[in-house]
């Protein structure tokens, strides 16, 4: 069954910030677990790729995944690996995990390497492992507007309010020890919180 959209959860094993940051235990179990269960809720209407360097990571998934839905062969083309209809295991080369490697260039050989095995889709669903916790509503309603509502240059992004870490109350150094107000919004440097302009954070 050909599915129209691709969720793609992207993991490497190398951060700047927290080393190691995607395949930390949070509660008993590596943060992105968190992300794949919530895109095999989605099985039914879109395909599933992981794409990591992490090949022990991949390794035990691959093995659960064949058990989870009874997927007794594993077809592998390059670095692609094929559990059923809808999992595909991406092993990531090591010049697509790199800290200068940016996830549209990730994302776009991926698209190109399935369309070039006959996969096509309409959209593809970001689902960033640094982002453990996701309620259903959320996911209904981004799948919905996929579905019924986007268009070909469509993107939908969810965001989060931003409050005390306002632009506002933001700095900049002068010198060694003397910092100034940003002046991101002069006219708000001392306002209630009540009262700054409503900003909004990307928050993957």
């Amino acid at each position: 069954m050909k599915r129209k959209f691709l969720v793609v959860i992207p993991a490497r094993m190398g951060s700047k910030g927290i080393k190691g940051k995607n395949f930390l235990e949070l509660d008993g179990k590596p943060v992105i677990t968190y992300s794949v269960e919530h895109a095999l809720e989605f099985t039914e209407r879109c395909d599933i790729l992981i794409s990591t360097d992490n090949s022990d990571f991949l390794d035990t998934l691959k093995g659960t995944l064949q058990s989870k839905f009874k997927a007794n062969e594993v077809e592998t083309v390059d670095e692609m690996q094929f559990i059923g209809e809808a999992l595909i295991l991406h092993r990531r080369p090591t010049r697509l995990a790199e800290d200068e490697t940016s996830i549209m260039s990730v994302l776009s050989e991926i698209i190109k390497t399935l369309e070039s095995l006959g996969r096509r889709y309409i959209g593809v669903l970001l689902m960033q492992p640094t982002v453990p916790f996701r309620s259903r509503s959320d996911q209904e309603r981004i799948l919905h507007f996929l579905e019924s509502e986007a268009g070909e240059n469509s993107s939908y992004v969810t965001f989060k309010k931003v409050t005390d870490c306002h632009p506002a109350r933001m700095y900049s150094r002068i010198g060694t020890e003397d910092f100034e107000n940003a002046k991101i919004f002069p006219n708000h440097q001392q306002s209630r919180r009540q009262d700054l302009p409503e900003l909004f954070l990307r928050d993957g």
